[in-house]
């Protein structure tokens, strides 16, 4: 079952977002490769670039969840850290094995990744919504209003 962006997802209709659609597709992408059994090589090189745009993408998270005074800021950083963590596990593996073998626990990889797709973009992300909406609302309204405040 492969995974696409729906648009109840949508958590600021910018950047996070943006980002949301880049990873889910290429999470998406990787479990279609796991399925039709992929040299490991090609696999690792996969994985180890969607490890650095998500370190990216929290940083960029991380940022915004300060800026919107989200109270739950710290739980979520641990999330992300363990999301890296997990990827940095299975890069460690892969870069182990024979580069033009096939994976031999593709159910291991491919459940931690719908994993982060279900659990943590859908749910855990969505939670920032009406921070991160005050903050949009802020930034748009002109000066005059915002001094009315």
């Amino acid at each position: 079952m492969l995974i696409g962006w729906k648009d109840h997802y949508a958590i600021d209709d910018g950047v996070i977002d943006d980002d949301h659609r880049f990873l889910i597709a290429a999470l998406s992408m990787i479990i279609d490769q796991i399925r039709k059994k992929i040299p490991v090589c090609a696999l690792l090189r996969n994985i180890s670039h969607v490890r650095g745009v998500a370190e990216l993408h929290f940083k960029r998270e991380e940022k915004l969840q300060k800026q919107s005074n989200y109270p739950c800021h710290r739980k979520h950083c641990e999330e992300h850290r363990e999301i890296i963590r997990k990827l940095d596990e299975i890069v460690n593996q892969l870069a182990d094995l024979p580069g033009d073998r096939e994976y031999s626990d593709p159910d291991e990889v491919k459940s931690f990744l719908y994993r982060w797709i279900l659990a943590h973009i859908t749910e855990s992300d969505q939670r920032m919504k009406p921070y991160l909406a005050e903050i949009q609302t802020e930034a748009e309204l002109p000066l005059r209003l915002m001094a009315q405040r």
